[in-house]
């Protein structure tokens, strides 16, 4: 079974303060969390700019291929 780096209450706290504060950055630095930041940031321009999803369904999947295909590359 694989841990959870961060627990359900940190996330909400973390996306909570995002919200708030209106910048990704600061708040990821602010949690030295900045490793995750950039994973994001390559998801975005390697895969959800890459593509137009019909539906939630369509997007799932295809993040789902990008995701395995990083952690095997």
């Amino acid at each position: 079974m694989i841990q959870k780096q961060f627990s359900d209450e940190f996330k909400e706290q973390v996306i909570k303060e995002c919200n708030e504060v209106g910048n990704v950055s600061l708040v990821a630095r602010r949690h030295n969390i900045s490793p995750v930041e950039s994973f994001h940031s390559i998801l975005s321009d390697e895969c959800y700019n890459r593509h137009e999803f019909a539906g939630f369904m369509k997007a799932y999947a295809v993040v789902t291929e990008y995701m395995r295909y990083y952690r095997t590359s």
